[in-house]
Formats: structure tokens, C-alpha cells, sequence
């Protein structure tokens, strides 16, 4: 099974938590990630690792927020959310047609981080988009609330955010995990059938025989376990009661005791009595005609629930915690959970009622044709409605006797099987009792030779009269009315689907035909199919059986399961020890823990920061031990984990460096001088990422000051090349300590200088990395320096006007407020709602004018600190590297550039914060082209940061070596293998 999950911020954190609980819930599925905030392009593109499922679960995470997290224009970040909201509503209804695997839709509210002025407009948006998934075919949608229900303390992680847009802590992502996995196993499981509860001391406090009627207690606890009961009967569920007990007594607790809530008339069966609990449950299965394998019995006293699974090994037999762990245990049994609740779920003990009813008509009538006769059988086949797909789908899971060929499908699977020659009939009945509700199905598929039956599925609880006959001949009409001659029934035997061959022998055993393997095939003329009538009390003895209550066999004397772990212990454990993220959390860290495997001894730490670090380090790295010159990267350390390692060394040591800072001081003893240095930001400019090849990239941060993620495109770049980071010179509350795009290149083009000498320079950059490499370059060339190339990724010369007219989202909004108010009941109600959007207006605007005065303040301070090396205020929040760099960059004017290669590289996909820049620009240049005397423009795959991880970043290096093999490199050197 394949679960691929997409989400519009960084959420393989979700790995570790999501892969303990599957295979703790024995649910054995691959986890696949699709790349970082794709979720529209996963929902449209069909070559998509959404789109591509066939099998499992696809998830989809969304934050409405992420999409504008990089918008610092209001106007225009409304516009995108507005947009984008719609893009994904269509996009998702679109998927949900044609996917044939359930989708879970997991949809938060904006958080504290946010912008305060657009989280109204947010949190509306994100609602109206929850509301149209919930109308999306086979779509499960879950809130952030739900999350919150396994998690109590703050979820945000601000660092991890700013650092690689991991926006939770990880113990919240454990949450996540924990409430998607449930999610998981409600879409994918079928839920238990049959709850049977003891009574004394399970669904009240004390014992009805000794206290008295009054006596017994109805305290939380207990109370707790009847809600549950409830619950599971308003799903679907059957509840049962089986007590040694006084009947009388235990039936007056339920008639005089006006504070039980649960009902006699939710209890669909009762066995109370002296006789051991195991023969009253065989003796309720026989009765309901119902598996053992489909009951759960609970009980407080353990000798009474080890009865029962020596017994009964296929009941799941749970015994009741202590009375202060039963609330929370029963909220997180996951035995009943249920995908849809259908309609006939909610009536289902009425409907076993009526079917007790209709077993005491057939014990009174005098023959089976006086029974069939008096039930006055309606039998309605037609295709479902839009309310019944999933009691359909659950026939399909649930169905084994009558059942031609046991195919599974869900729901999604069976809503894209209908088309032109493929038609699905559902298969409804009522009596004089009530009404069966959906109890049969069949799917035919039409071919040039006949129609042939892919599924045919018919309920025990209506074998034997007439509904069978009643669908042989509905076929016979399908095949007549499209021109085919031929029905085709394959049955494929298993052990239990006997009846339905027996049936199908009975009515046309003359067309059958063997095949090769144990299947076996009839060829039913049409015709002779609209001729096929019901003889009572001629059904095949395997039909009669199956219609009544199953023979059960001897008691069996063994527990054992085939994989060794019964049912119960699965879902006990799920229930008891994972309630809450924080459980998850500390399961995976137990688990995880492994060896040191390095062959020198590890060196002991001196002084504090080394002592925490290595504390740090091995939580981060899940390791027994470290030492302080162990290399974070020879001990399994990766770019995800080293977000979360400075995510815990900035709580630990109130300092926030950037994760390339892991490049530079790749172990505890330098990552301690690090911090116990002056000022604690120190760092070189340049970060060597290989230092191996004559020639060298080096590639400017981006405007968040990160060199990182350039880690994967050098290591596909050949070892004939030398490749580095160059990153900003920062100060303490200042990731940017310059005041010019100019002031920065030239002290980037000094580091270079100042270095090795290389036989060629190229130089580059992501977006903001690419302009002030641009001007790196100018100030090079000025200086009579050779550069052999320049390449600009996804970058826009500053002063670039946008190509597009972002005004669309304001239209369709200020048309919604002109209908509302021309709808406005009357003149009075039609100006207060003006006045309302008027003063809705005048709060953002004064909003947004208090976050430009704010804005302009700290850019005071910043000036301070880089001139005057003040001090930055307590009080004021300190910009981020993006803040600083929008604004440098907004004077900066780039000068002609000319005898140097420059490629401009194009992202090709993405959305949001990853959205490609030649979207929003008309020139195909990104404004390069005025500037750039020798421009080439190159496609690569991925989007604007996408481009640079693994699964795309082969496109881009290509691309790379491509151009500097035209301005020299060796033609034999070759991009690395990934």
C-alpha cells in the first residue's frame, strides 16, 4: 500500500511518527513525499505522484498561509489567496473525479505567524475552501482541531520556519501523524460490527445484585463508556449486553435509573445470565448472523476477558482500563472508527430488529411460499444516487458469501468505473418489516461478444427470496437494451463464497464452462436471463444456509494469531499509549536511539556549551553517545535534521545562525566556539562546499541569507569543479549587515580575491543570489577580472514591473459586496452593511499603515547597528534577512554588463512561495535582457526553490554544464550520480 502525502510547507518531519503508527497499527504501507509546496501541480498534473496512486491513501496538507508568507503587498497577497483558493477548489474536484484512491485533506487555520491584518481574511477563505472539499468525491477533510485534540502547548516553531519552513515543533508533527494515521485506518479498515459491554462495574459503578437498583453509581467513567456505546450505535455499530446477572434486575437499572445514558432500546441483543460470557456471544453471533471475527467485548474483570480469547480467539476481547484512564482510552479506540456514516448505518439496529421480527414470522408461517408471500418483497435496481456510493463501496468490503468474484473497491474506485460501457446498479429491498436498505450490487462492463458481470454482490440477510432472480433478470434487460446476446458470470471460488456459485449453478448450470484455474464461467443467453424466476423452497441448500444464522463451530482452545500479536494487543496499544503527540514523540525516541558507529573513540566534552551540544546533538541525531570532533554528516546528520539541530540551539542559546553554519562548523567543538565567540555571529563569507577542481561555482544566498540549499546541486557538479557558498556578513539581531546591494558585492568579490586562485570563476544565485552575483560580476569585469559565466536563477532585475493586472480577486470581491448589499433586505440594512465594509476597509488600511511605520522604525534601528555598531532596541522586533534585503535591493540600479556569458535559468512549475517569476512577468527576460549584452535563457525543472532538491536538481545541473563547457570547461566532465 502507498501513502503519498503533498503540503504547501516542509512536512517529511511527518515520516518518523506516520511510520511507527502504521506499523504499529499493522498497516504495512510505503511512505512517499511529493516535493516541497506542490499541491496544486499534485492534484493537476496526471503524471503527478498523486495522480499516479493506484493503490493506499493520498494526503494532501494545506495552509493558506504559505502561499503568501513572502507577499509583503497586502493588496496584492488577498488577490493571491483568493485566487489560489479557487485554483485549488477546481483542481481538487477535478482530482477527486478521476482518482481512484480516497483522499484525506488536512486544513489549518492561520497560525500566530501569520500577518495580523490578513488573518481574517485567512481564516474566511481557508473555511469556504474546507466547506467545498467536503463536497469532493471520495474526500476525507480534517481541521487543525483535530490535530489539537493530541496536542496541548504551543505548535509553532518560528525558527524552524524562517530556517527551512518547518513551522511546527516536532512534537505537533507527532500529533499530525497520529491524526492522520487514524484517518488512514477510518478510510482503509472496515469498523467492528458488535460491541458487547458487561454490565457491573463496565456501564456502572458497583453491582446491581448486591447495591440495589438505587445504589449502583452512574460516575464519569462510567457514564464515559455508555456515551461511547451510543456512539457506536448512532454510527452503525450493534450493541450488545452479556452479564451474569439477575435479567430483572439489570433490565430495571435501564427503566428506573433516569440518569443511563444509554438506552434499552440501543441495545439490539441482551444474553443475561449465569452461563460463561463466550457461549452468550456465540449464541448473539448465531443470532445476528453475524462473524466473531466482527465482535468486540469489553469487560472490567480480567479472568472473564481471558475466558473469552481463550475461547473465542476471534472476538477482540478489551479489557476496561482503571476508572481514571477509561474516558480517555475509549476516545482513542480506534475499533468502530468509520469513514461515512450512510444511512443505513444509523438504522442498523433498527433493521436487525425488523429482521428478528421477520425470523418469527418464518417460524409461524406454514411453508416457505406463505413466508415469501406474507413479506411482500420489494425489490428496486437501479444506479446510486449521490448519497449512496459509499454504503455501495462497503458492500464490496463487507459482502463474502454471495459474492461472485470478492473484488474490494472504495469509494473513489467505484465512482471512476462508471463510464460508456461500464454501469453500476445498486440493489435496494424493502418488506412489510421496513426496509433492508442497499444490500446488492452489480457492475457490468459492455464488450463487442456480450456483457460481462464484474461484480455481483447480493447481502445474506435477503438470500432466498427472490432478489437474487430479480438481478439475473435486470442483467438480461441490460444486455438486451445494448444489442448483446451473452451474459458472462465468472465466479472465482474462495472459502466462503459457495452460495453464490451454487445459486448460479442452480439457475444455469447448462452455460457453464471450467476454466484452466479453479474459475469458472456462465454464458447466459439474455434472453433465457429475463425468463429466470424464484420457486420458493427451491433454493440450493448452500443459499438456505447461508440466509440463516452460521452453525458454530467447536469452541476453540488457542489464542494464537497467525503473526503472533492478536487484534486486542494492537488496538490497547494504540489506545493506551498513544494518545497524544507527546506519546508518539517519546515512542520514536526510544525506538530510534542507535549506536555510534564511528571507529575512533569519542572525545569528551569541556565546558558548558560542549556538554549541551553533545546533549543537543545526540536528541537531534538519536544517537548513545558523540564526541566533539565527530563530523555531524559522518554520523547521519542531513539537511532536515540540521534545521531542527539550530531550531534547539537557538532555544538553548538564544542565538538563530543559519544552517549552512553546519558547513562551516560541521562539529561540536567548532559549532562551541561558534557560539561562545564575540558577538556569537561571527562567520566567513565564503562556505566550501568542494574544494577539489580547478575552476569554481560560487553561489550567492538567497534573500533569506541561506547558502544551504545549494548542498544538492554541488553534489552533482563533477569534482573538477569547486564549489561555494557565499553568504552575509551578519551582527547580532542583523542577518545583513550592509547597506547597498554594491556594499555586499564588493565585499563578496574581496572574499573571492582573497582566496584560492582559480583558472575560471563562474558565479550565480537564486533569485536575490542571482542580482548580486550579477553585480558581483560588473564590479569584477570593472576591476579587469576575468569571469567565465554568470548564472541567474529565477531572478528579476529590481525595478521590473509585474506583466499581469493583480486586480482580479478585488473585482469578484467588490462584486460579491455589491449583490449582498442590492440583496440587503431593505434600505437601512443595505447601508449598515456599507458601513460595515467601510469600516472592515479603514482597519486593514490603518493596519497596514502601522506595519510601514513599524517597518520604517526598525530599518532606523538596522541602520544604527551597521553604522554606528549600536545596539539593537529590546523592544522592537528584529527584521528578518528578506526585510533587509527588499530593501537594498529596491535602490539598487544594475549597471551593463558585456564580454561575460550570462544565463538566465527559468523555473518551470510550482506555486506560492515557489511559484516560477516568469508567471508574473510579461518579459520573457525577467528585464535582463536591457542590461545584458550576451544573454541565454534556459528551462529547468521544478519551481523557483524546488528546482534545487533532489528530484529536480539534475535538470539545473545539467544546464550548469552545459554552459560552461561552451565558455571552456573539459567536455569529459560529467554531473555526479545522485
Amino acid at each position: 500500500m502507498n501513502i503519498n502525502i503533498a503540503g504547501t510547507f516542509t512536512i517529511e518531519n511527518l515520516e518518523p511518527g506516520m511510520h511507527l503508527l502504521l506499523t504499529t497499527a499493522r498497516l504495512e504501507a510505503a511512505l512517499s513525499f511529493a516535493p516541497y509546496n506542490q499541491v496544486l501541480q499534485q492534484l493537476i498534473d496526471p503524471a503527478s505522484l498523486l495522480s499516479s496512486a493506484k493503490t493506499g491513501v493520498n494526503i494532501v496538507i494545506v495552509r493558506l498561509e504559505d502561499f503568501v508568507r513572502n507577499e509583503p503587498d497586502e493588496r496584492l497577497a488577498r488577490d493571491l489567496v483568493d485566487r489560489t483558493r479557487s485554483e485549488l477548489e477546481a483542481a481538487a474536484t477535478a482530482f477527486g473525479k478521476r482518482s481512484p484512491v480516497p483522499t484525506i485533506y488536512l486544513v489549518f487555520h492561520p497560525t500566530a505567524a501569520a500577518k495580523e491584518s490578513l488573518t481574517p481574511f485567512l481564516a474566511e477563505h481557508t473555511d469556504l475552501l474546507a466547506s467545498h472539499l467536503d463536497g469532493v468525491r471520495a474526500a476525507t477533510v480534517l481541521r487543525a482541531s483535530a490535530v489539537l485534540g493530541h496536542f496541548g502547548s504551543s505548535p509553532l516553531n518560528p525558527v524552524g520556519d524562517e530556517l527551512a519552513h518547518i513551522p511546527y515543533t516536532e512534537e505537533y508533527f507527532c500529533a499530525m501523524a497520529l491524526t492522520l494515521v487514524r484517518a488512514i485506518h477510518r478510510v482503509l479498515v472496515s469498523p467492528q460490527k458488535v460491541l458487547v459491554l458487561d454490565c457491573d462495574n463496565t456501564i456502572w459503578d458497583g453491582v446491581v445484585g448486591e447495591d440495589g437498583v438505587a445504589g449502583i453509581k452512574i460516575s464519569e467513567p462510567f457514564a464515559a463508556v455508555q456515551r461511547f456505546a451510543v456512539k457506536v450505535q448512532s454510527e452503525g455499530g450493534l450493541v450488545c449486553l452479556a452479564s451474569k446477572n439477575s435479567q430483572s434486575d439489570v433490565l430495571d437499572v435501564f427503566t428506573e435509573r433516569r440518569d443511563m445514558e444509554l438506552r434499552l432500546d440501543q441495545i439490539v441483543d441482551y444474553r443475561i445470565n449465569w452461563e460463561p460470557k463466550y457461549l452468550n456471544v456465540q449464541q448473539m453471533a448465531a443470532s445476528l448472523n453475524l462473524g466473531l471475527d466482527s465482535f468486540v467485548f469489553i469487560d472490567d474483570n480480567v479472568v472473564e476477558c481471558e475466558q473469552m480469547r481463550q475461547a473465542l480467539p476471534e472476538v477482540v476481547t478489551i479489557c476496561l482500563p482503571p476508572a481514571h484512564k477509561i474516558e480517555s482510552f475509549l476516545r482513542n479506540l480506534w475499533l468502530f472508527d468509520r469513514a461515512a456514516v450512510t444511512k443505513e448505518d444509523a438504522r442498523r439496529t433498527e433493521m436487525y430488529k425488523q429482521s428478528a421480527a421477520r425470523q418469527e414470522l418464518e417460524r409461524s408461517a406454514g411453508d416457505i411460499g406463505e413466508f415469501i408471500r406474507k413479506l411482500n418483497v420489494e425489490i428496486d435496481i437501479r444506479p446510486p444516487s449521490e448519497d449512496e456510493w459509499a454504503r455501495v463501496a462497503q458492500l464490496t468490503q463487507k459482502t463474502n458469501q454471495f459474492n461472485f468474484t470478492t473484488i474490494r473497491l472504495t469509494e473513489a474506485e467505484l465512482r471512476t468505473t462508471v463510464g460508456p460501457t461500464v454501469d453500476v446498479l445498486r440493489v435496494g429491498v424493502r418488506d412489510r418489516f421496513g426496509d433492508y436498505g442497499l444490500v446488492g450490487l452489480l457492475i457490468t462492463v459492455a464488450r463487442e461478444d456480450a456483457l460481462h458481470v464484474h461484480t455481483c454482490i447480493l447481502s445474506c440477510r435477503v438470500l432466498g427470496r427472490g432478489v437474487e432472480h430479480a438481478m439475473v433478470r435486470r442483467l438480461g434487460a441490460e444486455a438486451t437494451r445494448r444489442k448483446l446476446g451473452t451474459i458472462v458470470f465468472k465466479v472465482i471460488p474462495t472459502p466462503k463464497n459457495t452460495p453464490a456459485l451454487a445459486f448460479i449453478n442452480s439457475v444455469a448450470s447448462r452455460f457453464r464452462q471450467d476454466g484452466a484455474d479453479a474459475s469458472c464461467s456462465f454464458l447466459v443467453p439474455a434472453a433465457w436471463a429475463l425468463e429466470v424466476v424464484h420457486s420458493p423452497g427451491m433454493d440450493p441448500e448452500e443459499v438456505v444456509q447461508a440466509s440463516r444464522p452460521e452453525p458454530q463451530g467447536p469452541i476453540a482452545t488457542s489464542s494464537a494469531q497467525p503473526n503472533g500479536v492478536r487484534r486486542e494487543q494492537v488496538y490497547e496499544r494504540l489506545a493506551a499509549e498513544f494518545q497524544s503527540g507527546t506519546d508518539v514523540l517519546v515512542a520514536i525516541q526510544s525506538e530510534r536511539r542507535r549506536r555510534r558507529t564511528l571507529s575512533e573513540s569519542p572525545k569528551l566534552p569541556s565546558g558548558a556549551t560542549q556538554s549541551r551540544l553533545v546533549d543537543i546533538w545526540k536528541d537531534v541525531l538519536s544517537l548513545d553517545c558523540v564526541g566533539v570532533d565527530d563530523p555531524f554528516s559522518a554520523l547521519g546528520g542531513t539537511s532536515l535534521l540540521a534545521v531542527k539541530l539550530f531550531a534547539e540551539v537557538a532555544s538553548n542559546f538564544g542565538q538563530v545562525y543559519p544552517v549552512s553554519s553546519i558547513v562551516e562548523c560541521p562539529t561540536i567543538r567548532q559549532l562551541a566556539t561558534l557560539i561562545d565567540g564575540s558577538g556569537g555571529v561571527a562567520r566567513t563569507t565564503l562556505v566550501p562546499f568542494k574544494r577539489t577542481g580547478r575552476s569554481a561555482l560560487f553561489l550567492v544566498h538567497e534573500g533569506n541569507g541561506e547558502v544551504l540549499l545549494y548542498n544538492h546541486l554541488s553534489d552533482r557538479l563533477p569534482d573538477e569543479l569547486s564549489v561555494f557558498g557565499v553568504q552575509p556578513v551578519a551582527l547580532p539581531n542583523v542577518p545583513i549587515a550592509f547597506q547597498s546591494v554594491e556594499a555586499m558585492a564588493a565585499h563578496y568579490v574581496k572574499a573571492i580575491l582573497e582566496g584560492p586562485t582559480f583558472e575560471r570563476i563562474y558565479l550565480g544565485g537564486l533569485c536575490a543570489g542571482g542580482t548580486i552575483a550579477y553585480e558581483m560580476a560588473c564590479q569584477l569585469v570593472g576591476a579587469h577580472r576575468s569571469v567565465a559565466g554568470v548564472f541567474i536563477i529565477d531572478a528579476a532585475t529590481p525595478q521590473l514591473k509585474h506583466g499581469f493586472v493583480p486586480k482580479e480577486g478585488e473585482l469578484r470581491r467588490g462584486s460579491r459586496i455589491a449583490a449582498e448589499i442590492s440583496s440587503a433586505a431593505t434600505a437601512v440594512s443595505a447601508i449598515r452593511l456599507l458601513v460595515r465594509r467601510t469600516a472592515n476597509w479603514m482597519a486593514r488600511r490603518r493596519s497596514a499603515q502601522h506595519a510601514q511605520a513599524s517597518q520604517r522604525r526598525r530599518l532606523a534601528s538596522w541602520r544604527a547597528v551597521v553604522e554606528q555598531k549600536a545596539r539593537w532596541p529590546d523592544d522592537s522586533p528584529p527584521l528578518s534577512a528578506m526585510d533587509i534585503y527588499d530593501h537594498l535591493e529596491a535602490a539598487y540600479r544594475p549597471g551593463r554588463l558585456s564580454g561575460v556569458p550570462v544565463t538566465l535559468i527559468h523555473a518551470t512549475s510550482g506555486e506560492g512561495a515557489d511559484r516560477p517569476l516568469r508567471s508574473l512577468y510579461a518579459d520573457r527576460s525577467l528585464g535582463w535582457s536591457a542590461v545584458v549584452a550576451d544573454l541565454s535563457v534556459e528551462q529547468a525543472a521544478g519551481g523557483h526553490a524546488s528546482m534545487f532538491q533532489p528530484h529536480h536538481v539534475e535538470s539545473l545541473g545539467s544546464i550548469i554544464l552545459k554552459r560552461m563547457r561552451l565558455s571552456g570547461l573539459p567536455n569529459a566532465v560529467e554531473l555526479q550520480d545522485g
